[in-house]
């Protein structure tokens, strides 16, 4: 059996995220680069990411930054919240999501609305809305959505 993709959507990586880290496809969606953006933090496609972020923004982040986060990250779970806009037949469009994972065996959870924009019908990661903290109870579920509480998952 195929791994399947890190980015949630229950397909193979093969028929999934590899598509667009290796240039085969272009994501069609927000919704579609996020997923594949995730998936380049899971496999370390510091080059992905890079170029998927708006050329007009790139200054902005550091490329060994990026890299020692995906990295020095076990990464678990994404989790889509939210999104706007961000169609094929859109120009901009917002995600929100969490990311779960864990950074020296403690558990991280990364929640984060995103702005991407479609320049020459390319879709790019543009920049980051704020977002409220959530406040999370020890004996809450978990909200990566194991089931489990949230002491006994992530909350470790």
């Amino acid at each position: 059996m195929q791994n399947l993709c890190p980015c949630g959507s229950n397909k193979s990586y093969e028929n999934c995220c590899k598509q667009y880290i290796s240039g085969n496809k272009k994501p069609k969606t927000a919704e579609l680069l996020m997923r594949s953006r995730y998936s380049a933090y899971v496999f370390q496609e510091i080059d992905y990411i890079i170029n998927t972020t708006n050329p007009n923004n790139r200054n902005d982040y550091s490329y060994e930054d990026i890299e020692n986060w995906s990295k020095s990250s076990k990464w678990k779970k994404l989790i889509i919240l939210n999104t706007e806009k961000g169609t094929e037949s859109d120009i901009t469009g917002i995600v929100e999501f969490q990311a779960f994972y864990e950074i020296n065996g403690i558990s991280q959870i990364h929640h984060e609305k995103s702005v991407f924009d479609k320049i020459d019908n390319v879709w790019y990661y543009t920049t980051q809305l704020p977002v409220s903290p959530i406040k999370i109870n020890r004996n809450s579920p978990c909200p990566c959505g194991s089931g489990k509480k949230y002491k006994k998952c992530c909350g470790k």
